[in-house]
């Protein structure tokens, strides 16, 4: 958690790094007015790791904001406890059906109302 808003400032910058390049290589291209295979593949690979970029930066932003969430839920686990976690397993040590086990009776029912 302390490390994601640099992760995020570092994803910043290579996002507009790669953006730079990129634009770099097309105004390069366009003076030399040379389409060759080799421009291509390099705007190509250009393009490539500035998508990259920009996915790593939307992953970390992503999990920046749900960040609080996940911190408010495991607090409350370790403040009231962890049975409602353990509610499937305490099940099945008793005898009854694993989850698994009833969802898939559940699709069956499911699947039997449809016909």
């Amino acid at each position: 958690m302390d490390q994601l808003p640099k992760i995020i400032k570092d994803a910043k910058e290579e996002v507009r790094n790669a953006e730079d390049a990129m634009k770099f290589h097309e105004n390069v291209a366009k003076k030399s007015s040379k389409n060759t295979i080799g421009n291509q593949e390099q705007e190509k690979k250009l393009r490539e790791e500035f998508n990259s970029a920009i996915g790593r930066l939307n992953r970390a932003e992503n999990i920046f904001k749900n960040s609080e969430e996940i911190i408010s839920f495991w607090e409350s686990k370790l403040e009231f406890g962890f049975e409602e976690l353990l509610e499937d397993s305490n099940r099945v040590i008793n005898g009854g059906a694993s989850s698994w086990a009833l969802r898939k009776k559940s699709s069956k029912n499911d699947q039997g109302e449809e016909e």
